[in-house]
């Protein structure tokens, strides 16, 4: 987790320069959750190895080729903002304390890290053509994952949802957790 607060006075100074993707503020990424009618457990690690495999081969170097003032005109509609006061923000803000909880840490952290690392900060969705989205914070020009959507489910959309998702158990983190027992421990 990020271990200080950042200037929010300069969220946005850096709007003309290409996305950066940081992987080093969160590094509970890749470990899986869930939370209301939300998960992003896989089938298996071939599913979240070709997942994987669209999120470096062809997410991240579609999203570094624009800034955020070019890439919300129209280059893709798959990835913008989330407003707040959404259900979809609500639902964001779930997971994240959701995985948060399942790290073992306690309330008050909990409530620390969103004041420190979450509030003040823009969170969008990146996504191009996959069912694939990745959810994470804007600093400046970079861009901080904070979960994966493997089955588009912020957004649900019968064109991306996988019809039996409900029956994941896989966690690429701590030994794949297949089974109901495990899903707790991830």
């Amino acid at each position: 987790m990020l271990k200080q607060k950042d200037n929010p006075n300069q969220i946005h100074s850096s709007s003309n320069d290409n996305i950066i993707i940081d992987f080093s503020a969160y590094p509970q990424l890749f470990r899986s959750v869930q939370y209301d009618k939300f998960t992003n457990y896989l089938n298996d690690s071939e599913d979240f190895f070709r997942k994987l495999k669209y999120v470096f081969e062809s997410l991240i170097p579609h999203v570094s080729r624009y800034t955020y003032n070019n890439i919300t005109n129209g280059t893709s509609g798959h990835t913008h903002v989330i407003h707040d006061d959404t259900r979809e923000m609500r639902l964001i803000k779930g997971i994240i304390k959701k995985k948060l909880e399942n790290e073992g840490y306690e309330d008050k952290y909990i409530e620390n890290f969103f004041i420190n690392n979450i509030n003040e900060y823009e969170i969008w969705q990146f996504g191009v053509i996959s069912d694939v989205r990745i959810f994470g914070t804007r600093y400046l020009n970079r861009f901080r994952p904070i979960f994966i959507d493997y089955h588009h489910l912020v957004y649900p959309s019968d064109k991306y949802n996988q019809p039996n998702y409900k029956s994941y158990g896989f966690c690429p983190i701590k030994g794949g957790c297949k089974g109901e027992r495990s899903k707790q421990q991830c």
